[in-house]
């Protein structure tokens, strides 16, 4: 896995790209679509310090909102999804994927941390 696009922006400070790692190739995607691109959102958070600017930018574009709670998925998504909601003050909750033993089928779960 590499970085992604530009290293630094024009002020000098990495770029969002930069920080992911990212693969190419042809992925089936936890939604079930397919895609050419992999962005682990996990190893972007093992730099939170790297990554502090950005979550301050978007938690205060989130904040016009009138949002009660952040919601991450469990898979790549559920530490960018904490930060924002601590940034913001507000509640975190994870989503995670379960097989139904009904249908046997995978359905969305979501469980309340």
């Amino acid at each position: 896995m590499n970085g992604g696009g530009g290293t630094k922006s024009e002020t000098g400070e990495p770029t969002l790209l930069s920080l992911l790692a990212m693969r190419k190739g042809h992925f089936r995607l936890e939604s079930g679509h397919h895609g050419d691109l992999w962005l682990d959102l996990e190893l972007l958070c093992a730099r939170p310090g790297e990554l502090r600017r950005f979550i301050v930018e978007l938690a205060g574009r989130l904040s016009r909102r009138n949002i009660e709670v952040i919601c991450g998925p469990l898979v790549e998504g559920a530490f960018v999804g904490l930060m924002v909601a601590a940034e913001m003050g507000i509640e975190f909750c994870y989503s995670e994927r379960f097989k139904s033993l009904a249908t046997g089928t995978s359905n969305s779960h979501f469980e309340w941390r």
